[in-house]
């Protein structure tokens, strides 16, 4: 597992990433190649900022690679385990914009019950982004694995500043879920009756797929996608 500390991008000044640091910015937690990211970039050029974070630094890398090869200026990408302690405050505390939407897409679904706690989403991580992210911003995620899919939504149900607003979108449909759950997450909440109230999300809300998405779709298989909205806090 790979313990590696971001690097502190710079948003101001000489050298920095972002030609306008003040737009929202939308953060992809575990990025891979970057072409979804990069392709949502072009796509809100001048309305937002995107920033990659991805555990194969050589990968980070080289999606940064394209971004100044195709002139993409509002996005970038940084290669650190997102995990290790301090590693999200490493990167954003100094993002002079607000942080308005987070994803986690087709993540690694670490199977083996010993390599369970390696999956990305933790309690303490979504604890740390949705403390940064502004109200009403998204958190979206998805993966074609049953099981991870269900233990991320679970995860983040768990988090009273997030609303499941899933089940109210017009674009969700029922995925039955079939046979046993499995979840290797000892703190996990018991979904055996919960996912039999979840709907999932028929397409990616973005208007874009992943590259592992879009391989799924077309061999006929099931993405399960879910989204969150962080909630207005109440005056005291």
């Amino acid at each position: 597992m790979h313990q590696v500390l971001p690097e502190s991008p710079v948003f101001e000044g000489k050298g920095k990433v972002f030609e306008d640091p003040s737009l929202p910015l939308y953060v992809d937690l575990g990025c891979g190649g970057g072409r979804f990211l990069l392709q949502l970039a072009v796509e809100h050029k001048g309305k937002a900022n995107f920033m990659g974070v991805e555990i194969r630094k050589i990968l980070a890398d080289r999606a940064n690679h394209w971004r100044t090869e195709f002139n993409v200026s509002n996005a970038y990408f940084v290669g650190g385990n997102i995990n290790v302690p301090g590693a999200w405050e490493k990167i954003f505390n100094e993002y002079p914009g607000p942080i308005s939407g987070v994803s986690v897409l087709m993540p690694d679904p670490w199977f083996k019950k010993r390599h369970a706690k390696r999956r990305i989403l933790t309690p303490g991580l979504i604890s740390t982004i949705v403390g940064f992210m502004e109200e009403g911003g998204g958190v979206y995620i998805q993966s074609d694995v049953r099981l991870v899919a269900e233990d991320m939504r679970a995860k983040l149900c768990q988090e009273p500043r997030l609303d499941d607003i899933t089940n109210s979108l017009d674009s969700a449909i029922k995925i039955e879920a079939q046979g046993e759950l499995n979840t290797n997450d000892e703190n996990a909440m018991d979904l055996h009756d919960l996912r039999q109230s979840w709907l999932w999300l028929r397409e990616n809300p973005t208007g874009f797929m992943t590259d592992r998405e879009d391989y799924v779709m077309r061999q006929g298989g099931n993405v399960w996608r879910a989204l969150f909205r962080k909630k207005k806090e109440m005056p005291s």
